[in-house]
């Protein structure tokens, strides 16, 4: 599935931190990892090629990044951060 910011939102690097800012001011801070992620999901890599680039970076296996995309996804989402593509009209 392909993501993107919902509008309104808006990313800002601070001291290493991606910040997805919202127009009414709201905010939520992500780690590098999480930013990582968010930058593959909204630069048109699905999240499969996204689990696969993150488990290479990190040398990490890939059914615990697929946990980790997923949680992030379902956060951002929640929060109305970002919003599939798929479900866009």
């Amino acid at each position: 599935m392909n993501y993107k910011l919902c509008e309104g939102v808006t990313i800002e690097h601070v001291d290493g931190h991606g910040i997805l800012i919202t127009e009414k001011g709201d905010a939520a801070v992500l780690n590098e990892t999480a930013e990582f992620i968010l930058s593959l999901l909204i630069n048109g890599n699905d999240d499969k090629v996204a689990i696969q680039k993150v488990a290479e970076t990190y040398n990490v296996d890939n059914s615990i990044v697929n946990s980790d995309v997923e949680k992030l996804v379902c956060e951002l989402a929640d929060k109305e951060l970002i919003e599939s593509l798929s479900s866009i009209k």
